[in-house]
C-alpha cells in the first residue's frame, strides 16, 4: 500500500475519532461555558447590584398549551420575586451547590413548558444565569443548554420562596 494511502487512512481515522470526542464532551462543554459567571460569581463573593428575579406559578395549574418562559413572566396567576445581593449573599453555601458537572445533558427532543423561571443578573455588567424548571420536572435549561431536571435547580431558590409556594414545589418534585 502506498505510503499516501496509509496517510490519509490514518488521518480519516484520527479525525472520526476526534469527532466521537468532541461529540461526546460537547454538551458538558457547553453547561460549563453557561455556568462560568455563575460559577465565578459564587466563588469570589456576590458582587454588588447582583439581583435575583424568580417568576413561578402553581405547578398544578393545567394549561392547554406549554407555558414559554416570556409567558410566564406576563400570565396573571405568575408570582414574581426580586432579591437583592445582599439576601442572596447570606444563602451563598446553598447556591455554591449548582455545577455543571453534576447536570445531565438532556437527551431527546427538548421543550419549554415552564413552572418556574429565574434569572441571577451579576452586578452591573450584564453577566447572568438563566434557569427555566419545566411541568412534571422532566427536564430543565440552563442559559439555553437542556439538561435533566435535578432538584438542586430548585433546591438553590428554595430559600427566597414562600412557605406555601416551597410546599407546592416539594410536593411535586419526583421522589428518588
Amino acid at each position: 500500500m502506498p505510503k499516501n494511502k496509509k496517510l490519509i487512512i490514518l488521518s480519516m481515522v484520527i479525525l472520526f475519532v476526534v469527532v466521537i470526542i468532541v461529540g461526546c464532551i460537547s454538551p458538558y462543554l457547553q453547561l460549563l461555558y453557561a455556568l462560568k459567571d455563575y460559577t465565578n460569581a459564587i466563588t469570589t463573593g456576590i458582587p454588588e447590584g447582583t439581583r435575583l428575579t424568580i417568576y413561578y406559578k402553581d405547578p398544578w395549574d393545567l394549561t392547554r398549551m406549554p407555558v414559554s418562559i416570556e409567558s410566564i413572566k406576563k400570565y396573571s396567576s405568575t408570582t414574581a420575586i426580586v432579591v437583592e445581593s445582599e439576601e442572596i449573599a447570606n444563602h451563598l453555601s446553598t447556591l455554591t451547590k449548582l455545577d455543571a458537572w453534576g447536570l445531565i445533558p438532556f437527551k431527546g427532543e427538548y421543550y419549554t413548558n415552564a413552572r418556574m423561571y429565574y434569572v441571577f443578573e451579576f452586578g452591573n455588567d450584564g453577566r447572568q444565569l438563566e434557569v427555566c424548571i419545566n411541568a412534571w420536572y422532566e427536564s430543565a435549561c440552563v442559559n439555553g443548554v437542556p439538561v435533566e431536571y435535578d432538584p438542586i435547580l430548585l433546591e438553590i431558590v428554595f430559600p427566597f420562596l414562600t412557605d406555601d409556594a416551597r410546599a407546592k414545589f416539594e410536593f411535586q418534585q419526583p421522589h428518588t
